[in-house]
């Protein structure tokens, strides 16, 4: 690897760290898959789609991060045998 490959590398690196910082960053559920409404005031999950369609974002503007759901996290502590 020469300098210009580290020069490469570098501006890749600095492209894609920019890109990363002007997607929004969703919390998906791990079980259900259904997104967190972090916009309206309301909040709320949702279904990808109805998300998707709420917003007119495509799933590619987004950044997901996996997470539970209200329901499936309560389901996940009754079925673990989990309690507060």
């Amino acid at each position: 690897m020469d300098v210009t490959d580290l020069r490469r590398n570098k501006v890749d690196m600095e492209r894609t760290e920019q890109q990363w910082q002007e997607k929004p960053i969703i919390g998906a559920c791990c079980v259900c898959a259904d997104v967190r409404d972090d916009i309206a005031v309301e909040g709320g999950w949702y279904d990808l789609e109805a998300y998707l369609n709420r917003y007119g974002f495509q799933e590619a503007d987004l950044v997901f991060s996996h997470t539970f759901c209200p329901a499936c996290y309560m389901s996940y502590k009754q079925t673990n045998g989990l309690e507060d």
